[in-house]
This record gives C-alpha cells, structure tokens and sequence, in this order.
C-alpha cells in the first residue's frame, strides 16, 4: 500500500433511478479520462487504443476525476488543487478554493434535464460538484468547480470519497477513516453521521438513485444499505485486499478494484461477488463503467460491460466484455494513476 500520499485518489462514481438529470458521466465508453501524479491527465476518444496526454497546469498529484459528460469535467488533488474543463481538454484552475489540504474524492453532476430528446448530448446547465479530503474536508460548488465553498462535515476524520445523488432530491454521502460514512439530504447545509457497522478505511461510495448503495474499503469491505444509508450491510466481496475504487453500471452489475491487482464482480447487486482475471499485481486505484437508465432522452454507449480500471506505474485495464477479459492498454505514462471517469 502506498502512503496517504498517493493512495486515497478514489474515484466516486454513482448511478441514477429513473429521473430528469442529464449524464453523470461521460455516457461513452470511447471517451475516458485517467489523473495522476505529479497533475498527470491522459485522455482516449476510441476505448483506449489511443491515449493522449493532457496539460492540467498543476503539479501537483490529482487523486479524482469526475465528468458529466464527454466535455465538462473537474479533477482535485493535493494541497486543495482543482481544475475544470468544458471542452474536454482544456484544463482551468479553479479561482476560489477554501483549502490547502489534500482532497482525495469529487463527484460533479449536471442538474438542468435536457432541453429536447433530439441529441445524445447533454445541454449545459448547472452543475454540481462536492469534493472531500483530509480532516473532514468537505467543499461544495454550484458552478463547475470554478469557485468553492466550504461546508461543515462534523468530523476530524479523513474522507476518501462523496457522492452527489442523482435524484430528485438534494442526498450526498462521504465515506472515511473508521467506518466514517456522511450523509446530507439538504445539499451539504448539514452533514450527519451514518452508522456502518465497521471500523474499516472506507474508500469509496457509488448510490443508484438515493436508496440503494455500496460502499468499499480496507480489508476487503463491501457494505450495502437499500434504505439510503439508514442502514448497512456487509456483503462478503470474496478477498481480503482493500477495495478502493467501485462502480455500477446498473442496480445489479458493479466492479470493485482494489490493492495486487483484485477485480472482483457482481451481477446480482452483491449477493455474490466474484475474483476476475486482472493478469496484473499492480495495485488498482480506481474504477468506472457506462451508466445506464438513468435519463430518458441520453442513450449512452455502451453499458455495464464496458469497464475501465487504473492504478499504479500508469496501469489501464478495460473490458468490453463485463470482466470476462480484461485487457492491459498503454495510457503513454508510467506515473501513478489514481483517479478515472
């Protein structure tokens, strides 16, 4: 495991119900972003075949990368950097951010339903952004990650990823250190705390509407709550390795990726969670896949089984095929990466 330093880049992925938000992601599988160390981005438009590396203008490591989208996205790291992009290659630095300390997990969402069902490209309109770090940091924007607000999370303890609901309410969760798991239903006013049942590093959180969700962590850990958090369960993930990054690309089909290269998978919600061939030992930092049936005017391309998981030494594994295979693709860097979308 590596220090604190480059390890809790964790990428927080989330699903929509049914709904009227616009994409959550970048609702492509040919269009995939990865960040790293040292301000690292590279970027592919073909599923990875190519990748081409991006200026981000910082250099300081990026642990997260969200997008809503193919074009507009954030990514934040150490010392309380944040960058955005509206164009899908341009990077800005954010002009107001309240902290210096390392934030380790975003989640960016776009709130205006699409303005007509003719296109399978979001309109632009307000986005919606949290980004949470060390000693409780909690940061919230309205405007694309331009400018930040802090907001008071009620813990000291370090926060590894958050999730901005897609859903027809104002849910957010963090998860943390110690079991911490964070849930606000009025947009971050105020944060309490949610009983996990678990003294485990919990380093990631992905929610299908504001009911069901899943939570991963150290020591193998897979919670699960279909009560939006009133209470979790743990699930039995089928390794030891610590989990640190999960996704879903539906209410039954997820992935968790984790330390030595562990992929393990679901198709029946976490019933039953199964090992996949990663042909890798390299440890794996995050995860992401195509959402699906969550806006009724985009159709995404691709589906749960287009996956993308990165990690160490500029590791990227994709499947197109729900993890049956998992192919080794050359991103063009060596560096860590720690975040994807």
């Amino acid at each position: 495991m590596r220090s604190r330093a480059t390890r809790l880049g964790l990428l927080s992925v989330s699903l929509g119900g049914l709904l009227v938000l616009a994409a959550c992601d970048t609702t492509d599988f040919h269009v995939r972003f990865a960040v790293g160390e040292n301000g690292v981005i590279v970027a592919t438009t073909d599923a990875g075949s190519t990748w081409t590396s991006q200026t981000s203008g910082v250099a300081e490591t990026l642990f997260a990368v969200s997008f809503a989208g193919p074009e507009n996205g954030c990514a934040v790291g150490e010392d309380g950097s944040a960058i955005a992009t509206t164009d899908g290659s341009t990077w800005s630095a954010a002009s107001s951010v309240p902290t210096v300390k390392d934030l380790h997990g975003l989640d960016l969402v776009n709130r205006e339903a699409p303005k007509a069902p003719t296109t399978n490209v979001p309109s632009v309109g307000p986005y919606d952004a949290f980004a949470v770090g060390d000693g409780g940091t909690i940061i919230h924007s309205t405007d694309q990650c331009s400018t930040w607000t802090s907001q008071v999370s009620g813990t000291t303890k370090n926060l590894s990823a958050v999730l901005d609901c897609r859903c027809l309410s104002s849910d957010a969760w963090a998860v943390g250190d110690r079991g911490t798991i964070l849930a606000t239903t009025n947009g971050g006013t105020t944060w309490g705390a949610q009983t996990s049942g678990t003294k485990a590093d919990l380093k990631a959180v992905v929610f299908i509407g504001n009911m069901k969700g899943w939570v991963a962590g150290s020591g193998g850990v897979i919670l699960h709550t279909t009560d939006g958090g009133t209470t979790w369960t743990k699930q039995k993930s089928n390794t030891a390795h610590t989990l640190e990054g999960i996704a879903f690309g539906d209410s039954t089909h997820g992935y968790a990726v984790g330390d030595d290269g562990v992929i393990v998978a679901t198709s029946d919600g976490g019933t039953t969670w199964a090992k996949q061939v990663t042909h890798t030992t390299t440890d794996l930092d995050s995860v992401a896949t195509t959402m699906v049936g969550y806006d009724p005017f985009v159709t995404p391309t691709g589906d749960y089984h287009d996956a993308i998981a990165v990690g160490g030494n500029g590791t990227v594994l994709m499947t197109t095929d729900a993890g049956v295979t998992w192919t080794k693709v050359n991103a063009g860097t060596k560096v860590g990466l720690e975040g994807t979308d």
